[in-house]
């Protein structure tokens, strides 16, 4: 699509984290961004902090909320957004939902909840903004983990999905690369984001912990995965697809 319109960025979980910061990137990169969040008070006043700090509030944004256990939610998302602006160039299906605890304790309700946000819902926002993102001849991206290859203890379902989200951009990929479309992901490793916060605490002890498995001894940051983001949208990547970038500081190093 050739077109003097700013380009538009569809950013799921950007209330907070990686989402968050994925966002301001964008922002700063004159995208028009849709926030997509959690129809709840928390993610609305989280969302609202995040418009606040846009590095460049004078393009134009969308707060848009969507319940990502529902089927409807990834189709309210691509329509609200194709709506308001007439185009879609990138997706970041970034929202993601987790569960500690060992395998035989996760329950049914709680494995179906994991699926159906993380991968579901990642097939949905695909599926909905494939016409959008063929015009514009845009990107999908998806926030995968190291997890993945890693392997985790006591995260099964969460690490089950996000495999399945790398393989999910491969397949992607070969249908998408025909339309001259790119689909790839990024798998952060221990990025310090407020989920790291709510579920481990935080402290030098676990800063350290963590540092001993990287090359590079400081801790991961949003906004060093939204760099990589941005990076695979933008047009200095438009013969990269199908790849998963690790963002680990040299933990995985495959």
């Amino acid at each position: 699509m050739t077109s003097t319109a700013p380009r538009v960025a569809l950013i799921t979980g950007a209330s907070s984290g990686i989402g968050a910061a994925a966002a301001r990137a964008f922002n700063a990169a004159g995208y028009r961004v849709a926030l997509a969040r959690e129809a709840t008070d928390d993610a609305r006043e989280l969302a609202a902090a995040v418009v606040a700090t846009l590095p460049r509030p004078e393009v134009e944004w969308l707060d848009v909320e969507a319940d990502l256990m529902d089927p409807a939610g990834a189709v309210h998302l691509a329509k609200s957004v194709a709506e308001r602006w007439g185009r879609i160039d990138v997706v970041v299906a970034n929202a993601a939902r987790t569960f500690r605890g060992p395998f035989f304790e996760t329950d049914l309700t709680e494995w179906d909840a994991i699926s159906h946000v993380n991968v579901r819902s990642t097939w949905l926002l695909a599926k909905e903004s494939r016409a959008h993102l063929v015009k514009t001849r845009g990107s999908f991206i998806a926030v995968s983990s190291v997890l993945a290859t890693l392997g985790s203890a006591d995260a099964l379902a969460y690490t089950t999905s996000k495999a399945a989200i790398a393989g999910m951009i491969r397949s992607l990929a070969r249908e998408l690369g025909p339309f001259e479309v790119r689909a790839n992901c990024v798998s952060p490793g221990a990025i310090q984001t407020e989920r790291e916060a709510t579920l481990h605490g935080t402290g030098t002890e676990l800063d350290e912990s963590i540092t001993a498995h990287q090359a590079i001894k400081r801790r991961g940051q949003a906004s060093d995965v939204a760099a990589a983001i941005l990076f695979l949208a933008g047009d200095d990547a438009t013969f990269i697809t199908g790849q998963d970038l690790v963002v680990d500081g040299g933990w995985l190093m495959r």
